[in-house]
């Protein structure tokens, strides 16, 4: 969860509803959608116009803002999800009177970037766990 207004995210128990702060190396400010792939959060920072790759240690309990994916595309972007090796941001702000009619001007397509081994080896076991859920059921 990010809290847009100071630039903070938390950790929430789905269960119990507790909620933790993740410390951060700096604030992600402006905090809109996020999507969590392994141990990399994309956080959709919507008046900056970017996506915050945040890279999370173990039990996502602290993490560092790695860099930022801009695009020229960007009309305050608000959520994103992920395809493959991309991910793709959804603007706020679509073109006034509906622009020239595209309607690829709403949704930017972007590079996700590298995954790291451990994010790779994360959404494997995510993946599993939820098949093995799904078994149980």
């Amino acid at each position: 969860m990010v809290q847009s207004s100071t630039g903070k995210l938390f950790k929430v128990n789905a269960r119990s509803g507790n909620s933790r702060e993740i410390e951060l190396d700096r604030p992600v400010d402006n905090g809109d959608g996020i999507l969590l792939r392994g141990r990399t959060l994309y956080v959709v920072q919507n008046q900056d116009e970017q996506i915050a790759v945040v890279k999370l240690r173990k039990r996502l309990r602290s993490g560092t803002v790695e860099r930022a994916i801009r695009d020229r595309s960007f009309d305050v972007p608000t959520t994103i999800a992920p395809y493959k090796s991309f991910l793709y941001a959804v603007n706020a702000r679509f073109p006034p009177n509906g622009g020239d009619g595209n309607p690829r001007e709403d949704v930017v397509r972007v590079p996700a970037g590298p995954a790291s081994n451990g994010d790779r080896k994360d959404d494997r076991r995510e993946r599993r766990d939820r098949r093995s859920k799904r078994d149980r059921d």
